[in-house]
């Protein structure tokens, strides 16, 4: 009986852990692109394959975590998680969350400055709610700016 007892609670443990259950199912996301390069300034839709997820139609992905930060000194940008209506970052994009800015100081003496944001709660997308491609918007002051982004999640078919 105990042992039955604990297998169980690994279970609950694993469910309430979703990114392990999901990693131990195959179904864990984590795409990035460190070093993004945009080069133009405005709202740029990220399109690199590292970075973004094309849903298929029976398909949600459950955003846990993004990150976003500067690699270059005296720049600034703005942040965006989201998605568009068109496979691969192109089309309408359409935020899940409002806008992150980060500052870079002119001499760059702290570095990178990143952020890891764990959402809680998480972040449903859907195909079914008109999402095709799960991705990231910036918006950047300087077309030589660097900057690193990235998302994670839980895959969910049906």
């Amino acid at each position: 009986m105990a042992k039955d007892a604990g297998h169980h609670s690994n279970i609950v443990y694993e469910q309430a852990q979703g990114g392990l259950f999901a990693a131990r199912q195959g179904t864990a996301l984590h795409k990035w692109d460190n070093g993004w390069k945009p080069g133009a300034t405005g709202n740029v839709v990220g399109t690199d394959a590292g970075l973004i997820y094309n849903l298929d139609r029976d398909e949600q992905v459950i955003i846990t975590s993004w990150y976003y930060g500067m690699n270059t000194f005296d720049d600034c940008c703005q942040f965006q998680l989201g998605y568009t209506d068109q496979a691969d970052g192109a089309g309408t994009f359409t935020a899940v969350l409002g806008a992150r800015a980060v500052d870079s100081d002119t001499t760059y003496s702290f570095g990178c400055r990143s952020t890891v944001e764990h959402l809680n709660p998480p972040i449903r997308v859907r195909y079914s709610d008109g999402a095709r491609c799960i991705t990231i918007q910036i918006n950047v002051n300087d077309t030589l700016a660097t900057v690193d982004v990235g998302w994670a999640g839980i895959l969910e078919k049906g």
